[in-house]
């Protein structure tokens, strides 16, 4: 225990503090899927849900869509835990995304990255 690192802790401080308006943008992005697929508010969105989803918007086989930076498979994969869950909460969500975009410099590209996979 006492000697092991929080892999979460220790990206954090590597990358310096998070960005609470990025947080309520996710946050939010996770009420509005959550409205779209008829879940409550405290019901958590599957990962099947997230999968179709993400397959659906950045499917490079569509007509004028560009190869994504990660493909669906890709972006379900890169949190581990998420794969032993059936349900994603809204936290879990949350630092999905931040951990999938911490790269994107400005608002903006934020935006964009956020329309294309959502």
């Amino acid at each position: 225990g006492a000697d092991l690192i929080d892999a979460d802790l220790l990206a954090d401080a590597v990358r310096g503090e998070p960005s609470p308006g990025r947080h309520r943008i996710f946050e939010r992005i996770y009420t509005r899927l959550q409205r779209e697929v008829g879940r409550g508010a405290g019901t958590a969105l599957t990962v099947r849900c997230l999968e179709e989803r993400l397959a659906s918007a950045l499917d490079p086989e569509r007509p004028g869509m560009r190869i994504p930076e990660l493909l669906p498979e890709e972006l379900m994969n890169v949190l581990p835990l998420l794969r032993a869950h059936s349900g994603v909460p809204r936290y879990v969500f949350v630092r999905w995304m931040a951990d999938v975009c911490f790269h994107i410099p400005t608002h903006s590209q934020l935006m964009a990255r956020m329309r294309e996979m959502w």
